[in-house]
């Protein structure tokens, strides 16, 4: 039988959980600076799984052709 390794699900929902909660504590005028940011790193990490997937798609239809 197969050794199932812990899932990081967990650690990452605490983490989450740990950021929402400190949003929700800070002031009014400094929750717009941390909902900024949030949203600038979203953006970033949408951009590296966007080119990661072109790369991806590129490489699959080098292989195929």
């Amino acid at each position: 039988m197969a050794t199932v390794l812990p899932s990081p699900t967990p650690r990452a929902l605490r983490a989450a959980s740990f950021m929402a909660n400190r949003f929700r504590a800070t002031p009014p005028g400094e929750r717009v600076m941390l909902a900024n940011a949030f949203f600038e790193y979203l953006g970033l990490v949408g951009g590296f799984i966007a080119v990661a997937w072109y790369d991806l798609r590129t490489h699959a239809s080098r292989r195929t052709s």
